[in-house]
């Protein structure tokens, strides 16, 4: 009876601190997005996945994930990123680059809805949270001749600071 105790009392404190990171659903092979918690469900993981894999952050080559929540009225989408290349991009080719990311899902996913993005690790340990464009950042991106073509790139580019797995990955982590 003892040892039954210490078996039951281990796989409880097993299973309360492993990390949830909420149900998943899979987009691809490659490409999954969490969700949890009141207010986002299965068909918003999947509206957010699909829109992920036809801008391209998705993919079929490279190992993807992100966690969407829902706090109160904003949802929050949690992209897991290689905390090694984020550090070894300029931070406001970063920031600006997931602000594209965040309009766009903001606009398009969410039906304006207000939408917040976290930077976070494998753990799912915020690195960094990722502001809005002010008035000025639009105004200044929507001016360029080939603003499409600009923020086309800076959110391609801030797709390369994902945690692809391989060995691929583990290389340009350690040679940045």
């Amino acid at each position: 009876m003892k040892q039954l105790f210490l078996v039951l009392a281990s796989a409880a404190l097993l299973l309360t601190s492993c990390d949830d990171n909420g149900e998943s659903v899979k987009i691809n092979d490659k490409s999954e997005v969490y969700f949890k918690g009141d207010g986002v469900d299965e068909a918003d993981a999947r509206n957010l996945g699909d829109f992920l894999l036809k801008q391209g952050y998705f993919s079929t080559t490279d190992e993807r994930q992100v966690q969407l929540t829902k706090d109160s009225t904003t949802y929050v989408v949690k992209f897991i990123v290689d905390e090694d290349k984020i550090k070894a991009q300029d931070s406001v080719t970063v920031a600006t680059g997931y602000k594209v990311w965040q309009m766009w899902l903001q606009d398009n996913v969410f039906d304006g809805a207000k939408t917040r993005l976290v930077l976070v690790d494998e753990k799912l340990k915020d690195l960094r949270e990722i502001g809005e464009f002010s008035a000025q950042e639009k105004a200044e991106l929507n001016s360029e001749s080939d603003a499409t073509g600009t923020a086309a790139q800076l959110s391609s580019d801030s797709a390369n600071l994902d945690t692809s797995a391989g060995a691929d990955a583990q290389t340009d982590s350690t040679n940045q």
